[in-house]
């Protein structure tokens, strides 16, 4: 099971769950605020998902990765929709990953 919401691995854990549906690892942007602080962004299969502002540049990219996992488990929203929108995601991109093996 995964857990979430700013879990210490959760980089890591959504690195390994993109790996494990054919996906590239994720890419985080990160900015730093004029508090000091820091804001991160983590993008990957067409999606944005912006964290919190941290006081370090690793805790921004935990907290971006934390809210991009919430919104693949299905915790942010408690609907059956998304759900069925991040098992569309992994579909696609295993078929995509399956055609460009065979060329």
């Amino acid at each position: 099971t995964l857990s979430v919401g700013g879990g210490h691995n959760s980089k890591s854990q959504l690195q390994t769950l993109l790996a494990r549906a054919g996906h590239q690892p994720p890419m985080y942007k990160t900015k730093q605020l004029k508090n000091n602080k820091f804001r991160s962004s983590v993008m990957f299969s067409g999606l944005d998902f912006v964290g919190q502002p941290r006081g370090s540049k690793k805790d921004a990219e935990k907290d971006a990765a934390a809210e991009a996992l919430q919104w693949l488990t299905g915790e942010s929203q408690s609907t059956r929709d998304t759900i069925d929108n991040m098992s569309a995601i992994l579909k696609k991109s295993k078929k995509k990953q399956h055609l460009d093996v065979a060329r």
